[in-house]
């Protein structure tokens, strides 16, 4: 199994960055301004990964973005949409919502249910929240423009599952303090204003509007 352990705040990193950042902006070392930045962000949103099987064995992507959860299918198999621990398999060898089956796996929602006509088929499946709120929170549906639903269904990608967690929690999975997100706020603000500081000593090109561009939607990942 894969293990990312997530990444931990604290007073002490906050003064690292600021006195890494201060400095390389002193010299004007753009270079070296970048790896402190791309380090952190790195760091910052890396989520726990200790997933209980091999993502691989799966036919998924490595856990990158959701706690405890492998990525979505690797190119050729086809399965539950996004992050899931579910198996993706070949597209030949799954039955389509409605198809008569016997288990689970034959199905690409990996729900084989008894239908209104006690024939067992293939049914839609609901999606899940990250890491299950960390068993504190309330998984609820939204669609796209964030208004609330009653069901979201795995095959839906116009919709996803989300926490609402308690009024002392906070992040994805509800798994943040009040403290941590507040740190985590400080920080991503002190990168992002780092990153308007260099725009008088860097030739923009391509590849550095590229690099700003990636940097910036790192700055602003969900947590």
């Amino acid at each position: 199994s894969a293990s990312v352990r997530p990444f931990k705040v604290s007073q002490n990193l906050l003064s690292s960055m600021n006195s890494a950042l201060d400095q390389a902006l002193a010299q004007q070392n753009i270079y070296g301004i970048t790896q402190v930045v791309n380090s952190v962000l790195s760091s910052m949103n890396s989520v726990d990964c200790t997933v209980p099987i091999s993502c691989n064995k799966l036919n998924r992507k490595e856990c990158m973005a959701t706690a405890r959860t492998c990525g979505p299918c690797t190119a050729g198999f086809v399965g539950i949409s996004g992050d899931s621990n579910v198996a993706c398999r070949l597209s030949q060898s799954l039955s389509q919502t409605g198809a008569v089956c016997s288990r689970n796996s034959s199905c690409i929602s990996n729900n084989c249910a008894r239908s209104a006509d006690h024939v067992f088929r293939c049914s839609d499946a609901v999606k899940s929240c990250p890491n299950d709120c960390g068993g504190v929170g309330a998984c609820v549906f939204k669609d796209d423009n964030g208004i609330a639903i009653s069901k979201c269904s795995v095959s839906n990608p116009y919709c996803q599952a989300v926490c609402v967690c308690p009024p002392t929690l906070f992040g994805k999975d509800c798994s943040l303090t009040s403290s941590s997100l507040n740190q985590l706020q400080i920080m991503r603000t002190t990168l992002c204003a780092t990153l308007v500081k260099t725009l008088n000593h860097q030739t923009i090109t391509a590849d550095v509007l590229a690099s700003r561009a990636s940097m910036i939607g790192s700055i602003f990942v969900d947590v």
